[in-house]
């Protein structure tokens, strides 16, 4: 029977809206109630409510909904899910990274312009409490895999090639912060292992570079069992090599 022509009764009644799986508040940026009030409501007729499905990936939250009057439907979600099922993990750092600092260039736009669509108290405490665990989380999970295959590699005789750099947040020799990778160059690049210095760590900037290239080859020798496995590093000439 089709829901018109429960309509034409006139003692019929839309059921009741639902909710499923409606999230933590912990992992919402607004309140659960003002995101229901949202959603809730149907943009297509003027009496129809959602009934809402909620599914959480990492921390995108999905929303789909279908009107308890009409037969309209939707989906929602407060981000894009990240397709990483055809993707080494070298370039899903990036995408990463590009979803981190959006924010900021949105600020920076809307500042232009004479809007502010997030204060920068915002920004750093949304970048604080979601995103950088979100973004911990995921390499170190992909991590400990890539190290697990490693470690099988070695143990059945074989040996790691490293390719290593690092990068400054400004060029010249004024940085202040230093990030150093370790690749696999033999292995469609993954992203091994990372370190992170400061210029305090260190004498002088033009010094982080390789302080990060030693301190991230130690605990990546402890990761895979020993310096024995690794064959050869590649990186470029700097200061302190």
């Amino acid at each position: 029977v089709q829901r018109r022509e429960f309509k034409q009764d006139p003692n019929w009644t839309p059921p009741a809206p639902s909710t499923r799986n409606l999230p933590s508040s912990e992992y919402l940026v607004v309140s659960r109630e003002s995101l229901l009030a949202l959603l809730r409501q149907c943009t297509n007729c003027p009496k129809g409510e959602n009934h809402l499905s909620f599914r959480m990936e990492g921390m995108a939250v999905t929303c789909t909904g279908e009107c308890n009057s009409c037969p309209y439907k939707f989906t929602w979600g407060n981000s894009k899910v990240l397709n990483t099922s055809k993707c080494s993990n070298m370039e899903r750092l990036p995408k990463i990274d590009v979803d981190i600092t959006y924010g900021a260039v949105i600020t920076s736009i809307g500042g232009t312009v004479g809007i502010s669509p997030l204060s920068n108290n915002t920004f750093h405490r949304i970048k604080k409490l979601y995103v950088s665990p979100a973004v911990a989380q995921t390499f170190w999970k992909m991590q400990g895999k890539v190290i697990d295959a490693l470690r099988e590699r070695i143990e059945k005789g074989g040996k790691l090639h490293i390719a290593g750099d690092g990068s400054f947040d400004s060029r010249g020799y004024s940085g202040k912060w230093c990030r150093y990778f370790f690749l696999d160059a033999e292995n469609n690049n993954e992203v091994l292992h990372y370190v992170i210095k400061h210029q305090s760590d260190t004498a002088s900037s033009g010094t982080m570079e390789a302080a990060a290239l030693e301190q991230g080859l130690r605990e990546l020798s402890l990761m895979i069992g020993g310096i024995e496995g690794i064959a050869s590093l590649v990186t470029d000439r700097h200061p302190g090599h």
